[in-house]
């Protein structure tokens, strides 16, 4: 008798051919988790979250505190924090005697995970002008995983320097305490190409204010400084010509080269171009700028014009972008002039 059905015992190759598809269904019907690591993998980044941690393990506490600031003020989804000792950091800072050879013009170097200083370059951790700053700012792009930038203007661009330029829309005529210090916009919109995001609108994107509160001067600078003079003075006699003044360091910040400077402006306060015939330039740096509560003598070329003049003169930290202390006003005039004489202004040549 022929059985009208038989059973179908089936073979193993095929038992696993069902059980891959039967996998495939469930996992088509169930939701995508909503869990914070899952959700930042969808939005890109080098560390598999948002909220990268990082531990400074360097003596520049103000400089690497400030850089990672002005990459949370980016308008960039990351957030980052700084964890203390024991904890686990996706970026360390770290600092060496040098990076490559003890004459090696680099500054830093950076990777997924890491960021190195040289401190043959950035010098003393006292020295805190937001130069610094940008140096570690762009370390911080690399362990984001970006390269150099061709932006001229963008904190990636090889050289940190640049930036400084006027054609970067830097707001140095103003000398408002706002400087570049962090990713500007092409750093956000080569970020935001490599790790899928948009940037949000933020108004202070790449920039730092001069730290010129004395109470927070125990955990960070406090740039300060004065310049005295004689009010009426004789540029052109005596054996040392030129327009003398003292200029005091009232702050706790170590000034490098050309970061104390002294500038002459007219009488509605905005800077000469060229005020002096023997000097080419408009900022007069300041040589050797005395040390925290230490004072140094300056002798400045007399400004352009003819006798009696008045000289309005102002400090400027070049490295913070900022007035230091109030205008002085300096009369230049002859021995045997007439002290009661109306002057004339300064002018740019």
């Amino acid at each position: 008798m022929r059985r009208i059905h038989r059973d179908r015992t089936l073979r193993p190759r095929r038992v696993l051919r069902v059980a891959v598809l039967a996998l495939l269904l469930v996992t088509l019907l169930v939701p995508a988790s909503t869990s914070g690591a899952s959700s930042s993998r969808a939005a890109g980044s080098p560390y598999g979250h948002l909220r990268i941690t990082y531990r400074n393990k360097s003596t520049y506490i103000w400089q690497v505190n400030e850089a990672f600031a002005s990459w949370n003020r980016a308008g960039t989804p990351f957030r980052f924090v700084a964890v203390g000792p024991g904890k686990r950091a996706d970026i360390t800072v770290t600092q060496k005697a040098y990076i490559g050879s003890p004459n090696s013009a680099v500054a830093g170097f950076g990777s997924i995970g890491f960021v190195q200083l040289s401190k043959a370059r950035l010098k003393s951790p006292k020295g805190f002008h937001n130069g610094h700053v940008r140096i570690v700012a762009h370390e911080i792009g690399h362990a984001l995983g970006l390269g150099h930038l061709a932006s001229r203007c963008a904190i990636m661009y090889s050289s940190i320097d640049f930036p400084r330029s006027r054609p970067c829309g830097i707001v140095e005529t103003q000398w408002d305490g706002r400087q570049h210090c962090g990713p500007r916009a092409p750093d956000v919109q080569a970020l935001a190409r490599l790790w899928h995001f948009k940037p949000r609108a933020v108004a202070w994107r790449g920039y730092c204010t001069t730290p010129t509160d004395p109470a927070k001067a125990r955990t960070g600078p406090y740039v300060a400084g004065t310049i005295s003079a004689e009010p009426r003075q004789y540029p052109y006699e005596g054996g040392a010509a030129g327009v003398h003044l003292t200029l005091t360091n009232n702050g706790n910040t170590l000034h490098e080269i050309g970061s104390y400077g002294i500038v002459v402006v007219n009488s509605a306060g905005r800077i000469l171009s060229k005020p002096w015939s023997f000097f080419p330039d408009w900022y007069y740096a300041v040589r050797f700028p005395p040390p925290p509560g230490r004072s140094t003598a300056v002798v400045l070329p007399p400004c352009n014009g003819e006798l009696p003049l008045v000289m309005r003169v102002r400090l400027a930290s070049q490295h913070h972008d900022a007035f230091l202390g109030p205008e002085l006003q300096i009369r230049l005039d002859t021995s045997d002039g007439d002290p009661a004489a109306p002057a004339n202004e300064c002018s740019s040549s």
